[in-house]
């Protein structure tokens, strides 16, 4: 029973970092799958002014807002649900 607390207070703060890096990490990808990389990384993709999913080459791209205080939407495809990219709340 004495052994259990260190062992505790000796994890709790590797729990605590490893899910401020997976915090970070998800961050990262929303900041660097936006419209811009979308369009540069599938150029066939942009047709008539419009863009288009890479999965099943639909045009219906719908827009839905992301919780947990990340401030960020993601632009996915209505027909496959593919998620095309991320992009800052106005």
């Amino acid at each position: 029973m004495i052994y259990v607390l260190p062992i505790i207070l000796l994890i709790s703060p590797a729990l605590l970092i490893r899910s401020v890096i997976g915090s970070w990490r998800e961050f990262a990808k929303y900041e660097r799958q936006n419209y811009g990389w979308y369009i540069q990384t599938y150029p066939s993709c942009f047709r008539q002014n419009r863009v288009h999913c890479y999965s099943c080459k639909s045009g219906k791209v719908h827009t839905r807002n992301l919780f947990n205080r990340t401030y960020t939407r993601e632009h996915f495809c209505a027909q496959c649900g593919t998620t095309l990219y991320f992009s800052r709340e106005s």
